[in-house]
């Protein structure tokens, strides 16, 4: 039964709770997910489905849920650390975005010099990590580390310019990219691990692979999320470091720190001693503790567009306790890749770029459909939807998007 209980957010009830959900419907693949997870015995309070849910693996994207006692490493699969950070600055004159285009094309990806800025953070990284690290795991691992630090990766991930609404020569730098090769290589140690020991715990069997938080492995897994989620926001600090230093050689131009959003939307967060997953969804508020009570205060927060389409800075509300304090990444897909590259036509996406004045960009061979504006959800209503969870601060027209080629 579905019940609408405000604008924007409706409850659903189960055999077990009444969950929450601010989108309008679910696709078949998150419905099915949902019916499997909602009354786990592995969850601890009702799910909170955001406005650009759609089918994932295992969860839905756009999916928050809470366990007290079990930890579970494919809720976040293995783009640990992944999110949308952005640096918004004012120039003096109007960029030049084709130029701007071939320096980022030049870098191939890959925006980490000679500098050794992190060299000390590399090292503590793979200190840190805790999973085996003997013979070909401790190489690979290191390798991946090292030779991946400061690359944007492929899939949805990506650089794009905007336009600040209202707000002449002043641009925002968005960078949306992950933990890499090193998120990957833990996760299929981890969720190996899990699968062993379940058996050999003879554990019930449930939705996901899981280990009770007392057992030194989960304990080991959480420790290695939380150091993997610092090393990808430095991933992503260097690429639009790198486009900021840039624009700085060639233009006079100020930085609005106030106006930054750094935005893990693939992360574990442990508050009260529970483990918070939110497997494609951002936190809206930032916690402090005083007098053994934790406080939530507002955050910056983006929300992503397509790249034919706007996205928001946005300023999380305290409203957003209803969704665990938390928000919609993006538009989210209402086409998996597949669907997008047989439905899609090129040159109908092409012509919505161009009407959107985004003149730079990858858009312009049929292997780049499965992430044209067509297969997202209409962001505005995306926004519409949520809008007791984030207030809008700034409305960020794309003028240039970058993907890594196929």
């Amino acid at each position: 039964m579905v019940t609408m209980i405000k604008e924007g957010m409706k409850q659903v009830k189960t055999d077990r709770w009444i969950y929450k959900t601010w989108a309008e419907h679910l696709d078949e693949m998150a419905a099915q997910q949902v019916d499997q997870v909602k009354d786990s015995p592995l969850i601890d309070k009702p799910l909170a489905l955001m406005s650009d849910v759609h089918g994932g693996y295992t969860v839905p994207i756009g999916c928050v849920l809470i366990s007290n006692e079990y930890v579970m490493p494919e809720i976040i699969g293995p783009d640990v650390g992944c999110g949308i950070d952005n640096v918004v600055l004012k120039t003096d004159k109007r960029l030049n975005l084709d130029r701007l285009y071939k320096f980022i094309d030049k870098q191939k990806g890959s925006f980490y010099t000679d500098s050794t800025a992190y060299d000390s953070l590399l090292e503590s990284t793979y200190d840190k990590i805790k999973h085996n690290k003997e013979g070909e795991v401790r190489a690979d691992l290191k390798e991946k580390i090292v030779s991946q630090f400061g690359t944007l990766g492929g899939g949805n991930h990506f650089i794009e310019v905007q336009e600040v609404e209202g707000e002449k020569y002043t641009y925002s730098i968005m960078v949306h990219s992950g933990s890499r090769g090193a998120g990957g290589a833990i996760f299929n140690y981890y969720i190996a691990k899990f699968k062993e020991f379940s058996k050999k715990y003879r554990l019930q069997e449930e939705f996901t692979p899981y280990l009770p938080k007392s057992d030194e492995l989960a304990s080991q897994y959480i420790q290695d999320v939380k150091t993997l989620c610092t090393y990808a926001q430095a991933n992503r600090e260097v690429i639009f470091t790198s486009l900021v230093d840039y624009i700085k050689s060639r233009y006079k131009c100020t930085v609005y720190e106030d106006l930054s959003a750094r935005c893990t939307h693939n992360f574990i967060e442990v508050v009260d001693e529970a483990f918070v997953y939110r497997k494609g969804a951002n936190a809206t508020c930032t916690q402090e503790e005083l007098n053994g009570r934790t406080l939530y205060m507002p955050k910056m927060v983006i929300v992503a567009g397509s790249q034919g389409t706007p996205s928001y800075l946005c300023r999380g509300l305290l409203t957003s306790e209803e969704a665990y304090y938390s928000c919609s990444h993006g538009a989210g897909r209402q086409l998996s890749r597949r669907q997008a590259r047989e439905r899609l036509n090129l040159q109908d996406q092409m012509r919505i770029m161009k009407r959107a004045g985004v003149q730079n960009h990858r858009l312009t061979s049929s292997s780049f459909l499965d992430e044209a504006p067509g297969a997202y959800k209409n962001i505005k209503q995306v926004m519409e939807a949520q809008k007791d969870l984030v207030e809008i601060v700034h409305e960020l027209n794309p003028v240039l998007n970058w993907k890594m080629k196929d």
